[in-house]
Formats: structure tokens, C-alpha cells, sequence
């Protein structure tokens, strides 16, 4: 957990442009459990507005993220270069992976 956070799971956030959506989910069995999920009115040109939706949810004991629309994101699907396998510092060092080189 990050500095500050004492709940479980996470705060999502969704700012909207006069609504801010916010989504407590945790860990539960077999699928993530949904604590609560409302609304409050904002006012994005007024950030106390902000700060008051964030201390009645008490956001500092989140892990928080925060939700992006699709038209402020994009995804390309592209082809792997042709790099040796060996050349390719792609894999993660505590799986047991090699490094990858670095000149010195």
C-alpha cells in the first residue's frame, strides 16, 4: 500500500465535467467486491471543490487511480521488432530473467 492508505483495494475516480464519480473496490473471494460507487457535484475551475469531494470520502486511505475515457487514450497493436532473444531486456529481473546489457 502506498504511504497514507489503510483500506483495502481501490478508489476510483472518474472527473466528469460537473459530476465526479468515485468507486470504493476491494478484494473479495472469487471476484472484487464494490464497497460503494456515487456521485458528487464539482466545479473543475474551483479546485477547493475537488478537495471537498476528496475529505468527505476520506480519500487519504485509498490507493487511488483514476478512470480515462476513450477518446483520451489510444491502444496500437504493432509487431515485435526483430531483436535477438538474447538482445531483448523485455522479461523482468526477479523472474529470472536476464538484464539486459547496458554499456558501461
Amino acid at each position: 500500500m502506498s504511504a497514507g492508505a489503510s483500506a483495502p483495494g481501490w478508489l476510483a475516480v472518474d472527473l466528469g465535467k460537473t459530476r465526479v464519480r468515485v468507486a470504493h473496490v476491494r478484494p473479495g473471494g472469487e471476484r472484487p467486491e464494490v464497497e460503494f460507487a456515487e456521485e458528487r457535484d464539482w466545479d473543475a475551475a474551483d479546485p477547493k471543490s475537488l478537495e471537498r469531494v476528496a475529505r468527505e470520502f476520506d480519500a487519504r486511505r485509498f490507493r487511488c487511480t483514476t478512470l480515462l475515457k476513450p477518446a483520451d487514450y489510444q491502444i496500437l497493436l504493432v509487431e515485435a521488432p526483430a531483436v535477438a532473444r538474447e538482445e531483448r531486456g523485455d522479461r523482468h529481473p526477479r523472474h529470472g530473467a536476464a538484464q539486459p546489457r547496458r554499456a558501461l
